[in-house]
């Protein structure tokens, strides 16, 4: 199913669209997650990202057979039941979107990647820890699409499934996009229901 009009420009440029303080990007911190949400006519579509530590145990790319495992037995259970993660409440019927939910590896720097290959001024070992530091950081993306009844109101997003899920999660910094403007704010487990009412 394709996205309604305008919808993947806005998830692409909402992040450039506020504040510096307010992309979570920037900085990596183990606990912290961030959020894009994007409300256009009666979609929502929701991408978290999180440090591989919080999402699987470990920040490094995995490289044992014991971690590809664990990854992909996480990426597995949210994609057999992504419901889990969050729900969307609203005053009518909701419905996640099958066809549209991705877990996958995030913030790969292949530009990063091509710089350091090109670059003959440095050494090889040199170029071997920068690699093993861009790995370090690890990171991975859970994207969903709900769909709401024509003509229903939707108030809110709920986040208690994905804090309980990812208990080391002590924060989700989101930005969201709607056809009345951008707002901003945090959830946490105490405050884990965003406002999604226009």
């Amino acid at each position: 199913m394709k996205y309604p009009r305008g919808l993947i420009a806005a998830l692409t440029l909402v992040a450039y669209s506020l504040p510096v303080s307010a992309q979570t990007h920037e900085a990596h911190v183990h606990g912290e997650a961030s959020m894009e949400i994007h409300t256009e006519d009666h979609h929502v579509v929701v991408r978290i990202t999180l440090p591989g530590m919080d999402f699987v145990g470990f920040e490094h790319e995995p490289a044992t057979e014991s971690e590809k495992e664990a990854v992909h037995d996480r990426m597995e259970a949210i994609e057999m039941d992504p419901g889990s993660i969050a729900k969307i409440r609203a005053g009518g019927f909701t419905r996640l979107n099958p066809d549209h939910v991705h877990v996958g590896e995030a913030g790969h720097d292949e530009h990063h990647d091509d710089e350091r290959h090109d670059d003959e001024h440095h050494d090889e070992e040199h170029h071997d820890d920068e690699h093993h530091e861009g790995e370090e950081h690890n990171e991975y993306m859970i994207e969903l699409e709900f769909e709401v009844d024509e003509g229903t109101g939707i108030r809110s997003l709920d986040l208690e499934g994905f804090f309980e899920e990812f208990p080391t999660v002590e924060s989700i910094s989101w930005i969201r996009l709607s056809d009345s403007g951008q707002s901003a704010g945090e959830a946490t487990p105490r405050s884990d229901r965003i406002p999604l009412r226009d």
